[in-house]
């Protein structure tokens, strides 16, 4: 399978090579764009990168224009010999490609995505199953064209007697010179004319134009419930160097932008070995529909039916109708109906009824008195499988229950009982809290993902930590609830140290620093000097040079110890040793600290 991203002046279509890593193809399309998506398909699909497998996974653009439409694309596709395994909208893909959608994770992230022409912004909330909304969608005529057209005007400015059209050209190689090459200034040649164009330039002429996309933003984030905590960069133009930068400034939000020109087919690719994805469109349930210039409900869901109780007067009297309803293709990215809609008991001749919308008119319920001719439907159309109620779920404890430590994080072990498929695992720091890690915690865990990644990681800090895993199983037959608890004792502060030696007018001096990411008792010590080729293993195999007593040492402030070191021949080492073993090994792990070197090569000081 391979993807294609149908853009308004570049299309991409994207393979994974045999080591898998993605192989992608631009293919222009001219000033005018690709005039239909048939046009660009074909392009697409005969371009000379393209594989000559032929199951695709389409981009759907957050677009109401029909001829780029869904129904469209896929016709296109059909017309050009392709099968089409997934369809799924742009700003969705662009969250698979930075891995945003996490089972087990609720958030809400905000797609900017800024190409030739337009500047599309989309909110999805994520939900921890895997669900993805397309809470708000936009669409602002703020692309690289204007761009272009802002240092164009600086260069007739500059030379009045150039072409318009050539100096529109010009502007555009040289604002993509400065994108591909990372430098600080580009020259184009135009006839006897030199133009030049430095980074500092271009950032005063598009000054304005970032400030239309930042008050964008801003307007969408205000009027969004659950407002974003980070921005996915997607589009050739949100490649620009500096756009990640500007906007986390301008934005106070975290800015992902790992290849943001091929973020859309990049999710794509992902999105074969995604497995169950389910997209929403609009806003989620009891909440008031986003404002009448969002095209969110374009984004790979159907819209009511004009005229719905759920469709506001406001988008009804503002939407364009779809020029062909029965002809459009479902796709994944549908959603199923919330609830099926039934005849009422009792028909209702007012004109706002509910309409049901469905190809054919529903048959009229019938009256009490006429339940006899009901018997040939006595039974209503099987409803499409849903996942189980909460109260049909049991909560079993798992076995085996483990904890590893690594630094700040905790992999979680556990068995897994027959037929289970999700955990639920809680946790709590008792103490304080170490590393940025949460007090508190609850999440799920999908039994596929565990083993995938080979358990569960958890950043809980360095305090000690109580967990609570518990799995659900459905059935009657489970006769136990609960949940089993593990106890996992705080991590030792580490103490790290690390020896030098320097010549004086008296004889070498050695100087040993310690140093710890948090304040604890450093236990007494004996530095050890040993000479050889190896160094000593316990303070039997050197000489004691100096005894440390032991005292309190501050958080990330260096304690230097320094003391005369005798003159030798050859190799030489200097070793940390308790002075009193025997004490270090019986005191409790949550006070005693460990003791280790920077480095081992370190330690040796000739």
């Amino acid at each position: 399978m391979y993807g294609i991203d149908v853009g308004h002046r570049y299309g991409r279509i994207a393979r994974r090579d045999g080591d898998g890593r993605p192989v992608v193809a631009t293919v222009a399309f001219g000033p005018g764009g690709p005039g239909t998506a048939a046009a660009a398909v074909t392009a697409l699909a005969s371009a000379r990168d393209a594989p000559s497998q032929r199951s695709v996974a389409l981009a759907l653009p957050l677009d109401e224009d029909g001829e780029r439409a869904e129904g469209a694309l896929l016709r296109a596709a059909e017309g050009a010999g392709l099968t089409v395994l997934h369809t799924i909208a742009e700003p969705v893909a662009v969250a698979l490609h930075y891995r945003a959608v996490v089972e087990g994770t609720d958030r809400t992230v905000l797609v900017y995505d800024q190409g030739a022409t337009t500047l599309d912004l989309a909110v999805l909330a994520v939900a921890h199953d895997r669900t993805v909304r397309i809470v708000d969608a936009e669409r602002h005529p703020v692309g690289g064209d204007d761009w272009d057209a802002a240092v164009a005007a600086e260069l007739l400015h500059r030379t009045p007697d150039l072409e318009p059209s050539a100096a529109l050209a010009a502007a555009e190689r040289l604002r993509r010179a400065l994108d591909g090459q990372g430098a600080e200034a580009a020259t184009e040649r135009i006839g006897e004319t030199e133009a030049v164009l430095d980074r500092e330039t271009l950032d005063r002429l598009v000054r304005p134009l970032r400030e239309r996309a930042r008050r964008a933003v801003a307007d969408l984030c205000a009027r969004t419930t659950s407002p974003p905590d980070t921005v996915l960069l997607a589009g050739g133009l949100a490649a620009t160097p500096g756009t990640d930068a500007w906007l986390e400034s301008a934005l106070a939000l975290q800015v992902r932008s790992a290849d943001p020109a091929h973020a859309v087919v990049g999710g794509l690719l992902h999105l074969a070995d995604f497995g169950a994805l389910r997209v929403r469109s609009g806003p989620a349930p009891h909440r008031e529909d986003p404002e009448p210039q969002s095209i969110a409900r374009r984004a790979g869901a159907e819209p009511w039916p004009a005229g719905h109780p759920e469709d506001p007067p406001s988008r009804s009297a503002n939407r364009r109708e779809d020029p062909e309803p029965a002809s459009r293709a479902p796709h994944a990215a549908d959603p199923e109906p919330e609830q099926e809609l039934k005849p009422e008991p009792e028909p209702e001749p007012e004109p706002q009824a509910e309409p049901i919308p469905a190809p054919a008119p529903a048959p009229a319920a019938p009256r009490a008195d006429q339940e006899p001719e009901r018997q040939p439907r006595s039974d209503p159309p099987p409803e499409p499988p849903v996942a189980l109620a909460p109260e049909n779920l049991f909560a079993v404890p798992v076995d085996e229950l483990q904890a590893i430590r690594r630094g700040t994080h905790l992999l979680v072990l556990w068995a897994w009982p027959p037929g289970s498929r999700t955990a639920r695992v809680r946790w709590r720091v008792e103490g304080d809290t170490v590393g940025g890690s949460r007090d508190t915690g609850d999440i799920r865990c999908s039994r596929r993902v565990y083993e995938h990644d080979g358990g569960l990681d958890l950043p809980v800090g360095r305090a000690a930590v109580t967990l609570t895993v518990e799995v659900l199983v459905a059935g009657p037959a489970v006769d136990c609830e609960g949940s089993s608890a593990l106890l996992v004792d705080a991590e030792p502060p580490v103490v790290e140290y690390e020896p030098s030696v320097r010549r004086r007018l008296g004889g070498r001096v050695a100087t040993v620093t310690f140093t710890s990411d948090s304040g604890c008792l450093l236990p007494a010590l004996r530095i050890v000097h040993g000479v050889g080729h190896y160094r000593p293993s316990s303070a039997a195999e050197g000489t004691v040079v100096h005894d440390l007593p032991a005292q309190p040492i501050t958080a990330r402030v260096p304690l230097r110890v320094e003391f005369p070191l005798p003159a030798t021949r050859g190799t030489s080492w200097l070793v940390c040793f308790p002075a009193h073993p025997d004490a270090a090994s019986d005191s409790d792990s949550d006070s005693a600290p460990d003791v280790r070197p920077t480095a081992l090569h370190r330690l040796r000081v000739t």
